[in-house]
């Protein structure tokens, strides 16, 4: 594990400018998300990091280099390989960014390429890993009735996972789930995902997916809006009946890596009706 010494060793705290001492702090803290395989958190501090003048070529090619690792540590690869590229921009004989460069081409390149890309344990554990660092999820729904032109007063929900853990010889993500609605408690136990019975997986905004359930129902004159936005990855299984696990999200790009990360487990585990990533 690198520490601050590297990072010193690295240039990012010889910067001649002390009084701009923030983009030093958040490169540290970044390299320290990144080793705790924070993506998310990762790439907040890195692109701060990268957001001031007062980094040095050679510690902004560093920069780029590790924001890209997280990128590809969420399985979005197209960032990735643009960092990748902008560090071999500053440094085309940076070996480092080369080879996760060449990595996140082959994750890219989908099913004849799967073997290649992360392994099922390291995919099982960055879905357990993002799920807990989740934590809680609050937002308030606002309904509107366009028939009766009535709006429903609105009504605070959260929902939590943790105690996450993924089993590769199992193929299995295993969770606490708790859901409120409507101030209500829903759902709270224990859960299995099983990986190998997955059908489809979606990511879609809570309010669309609330949207699509009261047109179903017959009443599509009914729509929701959530503060804040939130975004839900669907995960319908067959097995014993049909079910569907929906796991809820603040960032857009943490629920679209979660749901990378989920086909790409389905696939390893012989799903083979997903979408590859």
């Amino acid at each position: 594990m690198k520490t601050v010494t590297t990072l010193l060793m690295l240039g990012f705290l010889l910067t001649p400018i002390i009084a701009n001492a923030d983009p030093v702090n958040d490169a540290n803290a970044g390299l320290d998300a990144l080793n705790k395989g924070d993506y998310a958190g990762a790439i907040r501090s890195f692109t701060q990091a990268l957001s001031s003048d007062a980094l040095s070529p050679a510690d902004r090619e560093y920069a780029y280099v590790k924001r890209g690792q997280a990128y590809l540590g969420q399985h979005a690869t197209q960032k990735a390989k643009s960092d990748f590229d902008q560090a071999l921009k500053l440094n085309p004989k940076d070996q480092e960014a080369a080879a996760l460069r060449e990595q996140a081409t082959k994750v890219e390149n989908g099913p004849a390429q799967a073997k290649n890309g992360p392994s099922l344990t390291d995919t099982l554990n960055y879905i357990a890993n993002a799920l807990s660092q989740q934590g809680t999820v609050n937002f308030i729904q606002y309904t509107h009735d366009s028939f009766k032109n009535t709006d429903y007063p609105p009504v605070s929900s959260s929902s939590t996972v943790s105690n996450a853990s993924g089993t590769a010889d199992r193929c299995e993500l295993t969770f606490h789930f708790i859901l409120n609605l409507y101030g209500k408690q829903k759902t709270n136990g224990d859960f299995t995902l099983e990986f190998k019975s997955v059908d489809k997986i979606r990511t879609i905004t809570y309010a669309d997916a609330a949207n699509e359930l009261a047109a179903r129902n017959g009443h599509p004159q009914v729509t929701a809006q959530t503060n804040p936005v939130v975004y839900v990855v669907g995960v319908e299984s067959s097995g014993n009946g049909k079910d569907t696990n929906q796991f809820i999200f603040y960032e857009e790009d943490t629920a679209n890596s979660v749901a990378k990360a989920m086909n790409h487990a389905a696939e390893l585990c012989g799903a083979g009706k997903n979408n590859p990533f």
